[in-house]
């Protein structure tokens, strides 16, 4: 998809820090003028940058617009980075939606959080609908996808063992790493570690998160930093939560995927883009818009109506036939077929809430098997056939 990406300079609230980003315009006029645009954050992990593992593919692939940012004392912010707290994070995050929101006339539509970013976006949604509305103008984000995100903090003192050694030498350890192609050195201190592994596990902070968030859990099952159980427990937490709809989340697990994704950084843009939360009609005629023939007036009408279809009760044979015929139709006024993640992405949403599909998408989704439209469609049907 077309598009520009300019340097984004925004001065924190504290001074002598300003956060370094590269926003990502797409070519997409807005309906109305008044119309705020949606944009996406895509927040790095530990020690990291903001072209990290998949963030410039996926930010490439977004249908809207999207910032990537450094947190302070990462990649190009200034600042002073600490280990054993988040709290300057958070302070961050806030600080990048405001501008967006109150500076830029922008509405946050997506947060895509990695590693530690993931804790960081769950302290900041949690914060309280009052603040939050101060903000960004609403109570909560529409949609967020935690990758690779962390639970038990503690398992940080297994995952960095390593330090002891200079901790007993040095009373410190010496962490050199690369990042953003730099060479670079942080001095870690005991208290530094022992503070990180003293963060509680985010159960408060994941409860207090808008009910009407839709929340995507992804984690790689070869990852060696993480365990995967931290994603089940995640998954465990939502629900939990009575608030929460069936359907209003989801863990997709990436097979043989490490903790940076190396090798894996396609599935994983994939699965965000074709994510149901993210597949609102708006963004779909984006991306219609910017790959069909300005003429083809018929084809779009037909996109927004296979989009706006509804499932009657429980009867999705029925809801598949409609699909099915519509599809025909547009293939036919647009010479291609309608997009598989498409069609999969608006058979999710109708049959999610209900119970029993809901199972059926979840069995498809952690073994793996959830790959195309057709396959969904078809367990659906089984699956109605026994109950109706």
């Amino acid at each position: 998809m077309p598009a520009r990406e300019e340097d984004l300079l925004i001065p924190s609230v504290q001074p002598g820090i300003k956060i370094v980003g590269i926003l990502q315009r797409k070519n997409i006029e807005s309906s109305t003028s008044s119309q705020r645009r949606p944009i996406a954050l895509i927040l790095h992990g530990l020690l990291a940058h903001k072209n990290q593992c998949y963030h410039r593919a996926l930010a490439d692939a977004l249908p809207i617009d999207s910032l990537r940012f450094d947190f302070r004392g990462n990649g190009d912010s200034h600042g002073d980075w600490t280990l054993g707290s988040l709290d300057n994070d958070v302070t961050d995050l806030a600080t990048v939606v405001r501008h967006l929101h109150h500076q830029l006339g922008y509405k946050i539509e997506l947060i895509v959080a990695h590693s530690r970013g993931s804790m960081v976006s769950w302290m900041y949604l949690s914060r309280g609908p009052e603040v939050l509305r101060a903000d960004m103008g609403s109570a909560g984000v529409p949609n967020l996808a935690v990758v690779s995100g962390r639970w038990f903090m503690d398992g940080v003192l297994e995952t960095y063992a390593r330090f002891q050694e200079g901790f007993k030498t040095d009373g410190f350890y010496r962490w050199k790493f690369t990042s953003a192609g730099k060479k670079r050195e942080h001095i870690v201190y005991p208290k530094d570690l022992e503070d990180m592994a003293a963060i509680k596990e985010p159960r408060d902070y994941v409860a207090r998160v808008s009910p009407d968030t839709q929340v995507l859990i992804l984690h790689g099952t070869a990852d060696q930093i993480v365990p995967e159980r931290d994603a089940h427990t995640y998954l465990a937490a939502l629900d939990s939560n009575p608030a929460r709809t069936p359907g209003s989340h989801q863990l997709h697990l990436i097979q043989g995927a490490d903790h940076m994704y190396r090798g894996a950084t396609q599935p994983v843009v994939e699965r965000i883009c074709s994510c149901p939360q993210a597949c609102t009609v708006i963004q779909i005629l984006a991306v219609l818009s910017a790959t069909m023939p300005r003429n083809a007036s018929a084809a779009c009408l037909l996109f927004v109506r296979i989009c706006q279809l509804r499932i009657d009760g429980k009867n999705v044979g029925d809801l598949v036939d409609r699909i099915q015929t519509l599809s025909l139709e547009y293939q036919q006024a647009s010479g291609s077929a309608v997009d598989d993640d498409a069609l999969m992405a608006n058979l999710v949403n109708q049959a999610m809430p209900i119970h029993e599909y809901h199972l059926i998408i979840k069995e498809l989704t952690e073994s793996g098997r959830l790959t195309d439209y057709y396959t969904l469609a078809s367990a659906l049907q089984n699956r109605w056939k026994q109950i109706r």
